[in-house]
């Protein structure tokens, strides 16, 4: 008995001896990071897992060379978005918003008939001419509508870009819809919706739609019932292209070898003239609600069925976390080699039952709500089975007991770190593979383009007018117009204050009154000069901020405003002294204007002329700005030459560089330009004294020639502010570079910020808000997403790698605990799982 006490003493004194090292490298695990380890544990770290948090730095250096989506939109809404990767094909399409969610109870199924009748003929060409002109130009020319999109698209070679986007506007705008065509068409849908009834994965999702969103737009199907295939005529066809086939409601988005200023110009020449939109119409919200459908059907020897609680809309904060979460779940089949040995525990969990065939968990968005869940396969008698395995993934519950209850596998509670990572290393492979190849990244595009720009929830509109895309205010770009505006204003007082100091006294011999305000003249004079060097070291600082760390997003221009009126407050209270500096006397009836005693005290000229001069607003502001300056043009160089080695290692003979990308530095040198002279010259009066100094000739060309430089060059910010506003804050906003490592950086950090903070504070619930006020809800989201633009591989895998456990967990409860469940069955089967049972499972 005493040894095995000595042995349980040591196991428990080396228990209590390893506990603080194990829990400091599951932290070190957690974080990602060794460098706070002891050193005895860095090498046993790195033996042990090599491979964690490998992949996200190896990935990012490839995500950062993906070309950038640019987009660019029309006076009548209509947009154009390119991806240009200098490649041979090129695939390019229009994406309409406008699906079956975008039609109602009697026209249901015009959305996907329209698709059928695009190839019909034209007025132009007829269908076997245009079926030969695709066939010859060796492309090829498909079409398809989803419940919320309808797309038309090519794929060609990269030459052939103009011609097809002139037969896809052709089929779009010219379509004759003839009348024997239309009742030829009916019979081919009504056949393909035979098919598609034989799809029972379709027909499970079909009746899913019905039951969760039952009342609403996104309940009814694409293909619409059978009656509306049989009914709907020539002026059903006409009156929807009238009312959906508008400018605010397509995109023309290409993808592969493109250039993007020539797809601009054809889709103004083909889609220019498209009318805006002239009427309110707006798809029902998809309003989730509680289903219970078991569809019968005694000749079936399996069961198909459809697990499913509400998800999120493609721009809820909520939607990564989930896309972790579902990728967790996984998809099973008992086909595949791997068995029960699959990393999903819910396919350990279901291997181990021979009544279930596959499963796959499903996350599907739309643009205010989304269906999350499961469809699987399984035998007659395995429906119950099934279902308490996927409810036991989603969130455990301690009442229910069945055979696999040892795996405690709840999204809700029990997820771990190590989960995690797999989850978002998966998630991340599997959009880069769906990403491969210029079809999918024009889908892309074109989807997300619909989907972050949503024309239909705009109160009013104009045939004639619509809004360009607005930038997303999570750049510094707007605040950059800010700064130059305040620039603008102190050079605007400095000239006219120069104008009353030495313009006005040289026409009029006798100035009677006047003389009295020179005082006031002269500190305007000396307030806005230096207020114009404190704003331009504030301005450059900003920008410095920009290029080489990461800049706050939250910064508003009304903060900025306050800021810079400080500024200048500041600036005009540091003048001040230089208002008892000059004294007007009466001699003769006229008046005079004198020094002041006060210039001639020593202390005051040491301490504020000279020191307090030097440090403010003469010398060491002007180094610091050349300092900032300098780092800038550094930064820059260093961008474009990894932009030239880049575009260099694809093969590419030539590049487009960004347009007039130095245009900020430029007023940066002219700045520190003007002011150099007045600058030495400040100096020279202190050192030599003013008395010996200003006498000669010498000193007097120069001072004229350095405020003849000062006055142009403020003069040349107020003249091309004011005249030319709009080009020089487009010329700015080109300015700063694109696809660069700064930006990137910058951009980096920032999203990351902003996930991590968006993963701690608690979100609103689900679609408890309508559509037109979720860009107000999700306001943070959208600041990241911007709108209109495509989200770019590097943000998305920033916003991925920011997501954590505690993230997934926080909104697995949100969306799965003690929600409202849709459940569709389809099939023969002795083992339904009833409405109460299913509910009962989630509380």
């Amino acid at each position: 008995m005493s040894i095995n006490g000595k042995c349980c003493d040591s196991m428990r004194d080396l228990r209590n001896l390893m506990r603080p090292l194990i829990c400091t490298l599951k932290e070190a695990l957690r974080r990602g990071s060794i460098s706070w380890l002891p050193v005895n544990f860095t090498v046993c770290l790195q033996q042990l897992c090599p491979r964690f948090y490998s992949s996200a730095a190896s990935a990012s250096s490839v995500y950062l060379n993906i070309p950038e989506t640019r987009v660019t939109s029309l006076s009548n809404g209509f947009r154009i978005a390119t991806e240009d990767s200098q490649l041979l094909t090129t695939t390019v399409g229009v994406w309409i918003d406008a699906g079956s969610r975008f039609e109602n109870d009697k026209n249901n199924g015009v959305a996907h008939f329209l698709e059928h009748m695009a190839f019909k003929g034209t007025m132009k060409r007829s269908q076997s001419a245009l079926e030969l002109e695709v066939e010859n130009m060796g492309a090829h020319l498909n079409a398809y509508t989803s419940r919320e999109q309808t797309v038309y698209y090519a794929k060609c070679f990269s030459q052939d870009v103009d011609h097809a986007v002139e037969i896809l506007a052709d089929i779009l705008r010219n379509s004759q819809l003839r009348t024997i065509e239309i009742e030829r068409e009916r019979g081919v849908i009504l056949r393909e919706m035979q098919e598609v009834e034989q799809n029972l994965q379709e027909v499970v999702f079909d009746h899913l739609h019905a039951g969760a969103f039952k009342g609403t737009s996104l309940a009814r199907t694409i293909l619409g019932p059978v009656e509306n295939i049989k009914s709907l005529q020539r002026e059903d066809l006409v009156k929807y292209i009238n009312e959906h086939y508008r400018g605010p409601h397509m995109v023309l988005a290409a993808a592969g070898g493109v250039d993007h200023q020539k797809l601009v110009n054809l889709g103004k020449q083909y889609f220019g003239d498209l009318g805006g939109v002239d009427d309110n119409f707006i798809a029902e919200s998809g309003k989730f609600v509680a289903s219970y459908q078991d569809i019968r059907d005694e000749r079936m020897s399996m069961v198909f069925g459809a697990l499913a609680v509400e998800g999120a809309s493609w721009t809820h904060p909520h939607n990564i976390p989930l896309m972790v979460a579902n990728t967790l779940i996984g998809q099973w089949d008992r086909t595949n080699a791997v068995g029960i040995n699959a990393p999903s525990r819910l396919a350990q969990s279901l291997g181990l039952s021979a009544r279930v065939q596959s499963f796959q968990a499903f996350n599907t968005c739309y643009k205010d709500t989304g269906l999350v869940g499961v469809y699987f396969v399984c035998e007659q008698n395995g429906a119950r089975a099934v279902v308490d395995s996927i409810t036991q993934q989603w969130y455990y519950s301690y009442f229910v007991k069945f055979a696999y209850s040892g795996f405690r596998i709840d999204l809700c509670d029990n997820i771990t770190e190590e989960e995690v990572e797999r989850g978002k290393r998966s998630l991340l492979t599997n959009i880069s593979l769906m990403l491969d190849g210029s079809t999918p990244i024009c889908e892309d595009i074109g989807r997300t383009s619909d989907t972050y720009v949503d024309s239909r929830t705009k109160p009013t509109r104009s045939k004639k007018s619509f809004p360009l895309i607005r930038r997303s205010p999570n750049t510094s770009r707007p605040l950059i117009n800010t700064y130059l505006l305040w620039l603008a204003f102190s050079d605007t007082a400095l000239l006219i204050s120069a104008a009353l100091l030495y313009c006005i006294p040289a026409f009029f011999r006798s100035l009677g009154n006047y003389v009295r305000f020179f005082p006031s003249y002269y500190l305007l004079s000396n307030a806005s000069l230096t207020a114009s060097v404190w704003l331009m070291c504030v301005l450059m600082f900003e920008r410095y901020r920009a290029f080489c760390r990461p800049l706050d997003s939250h910064v508003k221009p009304q903060r900025v405003h306050r800021t810079l009126s400080l500024v200048s407050l500041l600036a005009l209270i540091f003048s001040l002294p230089r208002l008892f500096e000059l004294s007007v006397y009466e001699l003769d009836g006229e008046y005079h204007v004198n020094q002041t005693l006060l210039v001639e005290t020593r202390a005051y000229m040491v301490g504020y002329r000279i020191i307090g001069g030097m440090l403010f607003y003469s010398l060491f502001p002007y180094v610091v700005l050349f300092i900032i300056s300098a780092r800038i043009c550094l930064a820059i160089h260093a961008a474009n030459k990894q932009r030239q080695n880049f575009i260099a290692t694809r093969g590419v003979t030539h590049f487009r560089s960004a347009d007039c990308e130095l245009v900020l530095i430029t007023v940066m040198a002219k700045f520190l330009i003007s002011r150099l002279m007045p600058t030495a010259l400040d100096l020279a009066e202190h050192i030599l004294s003013s008395s010996e100094f200003l006498v000669s000739a010498t000193a007097t060309f120069f001072v004229d020639i350095s405020n003849l430089i000062v006055v142009i060059s403020s003069a040349t910010n107020f003249f091309i502010y004011f005249t030319l506003s709009r080009a020089f804050r487009r010329t700015v906003f080109n300015s700063l570079p694109k696809n660069t490592i700064f930006q990137d950086r910058k951009r980096h950090f920032t999203l990351r910020h902003k996930a991590l903070s968006e993963a701690s504070l608690p979100q609103p619930m689900l679609n408890e808000v309508s559509r037109g006020v979720a860009s107000a809800v999700d306001g943070r989201l959208l600041q990241l997403l911007c709108y209109g633009r495509r989200i770019p591989m590097h943000e998305l895998e920033v916003r991925i790698n920011a997501v954590t456990a505690k993230a997934v967990k926080e909104v697995s409860s949100r969306v799965f605990r003690n929600k409202p469940i849709a459940f569709t069955v389809v099939g023969r089967t002795h083992d339904w799982p009833s409405s109460d049972y299913i509910e009962n499972r989630l509380k």
